[in-house]
């Protein structure tokens, strides 16, 4: 359902000529725990903050 909203949103955008992209990748990342370091959700925002933090979660 909420991507369709987001389509009927984008629509009249697309159709001026403006490019629309809707990317997903990032809610995956931080509401599914392994991907960032932290066990919830403001863990994994506080991580992401700190680069030092959140690139050793790629190691």
């Amino acid at each position: 359902m909420i991507a369709k909203r987001l389509a009927e949103r984008a629509e009249p955008l697309r159709i001026t000529g403006v490019e629309v992209v809707m990317v997903t990748g990032a809610e995956l990342m931080l509401f599914t725990r392994g991907f960032f370091l932290g066990e919830t959700l403001p863990d994994r925002l506080e991580a992401l903050s700190k680069p030092t933090v959140s690139r050793t979660g790629f190691g």
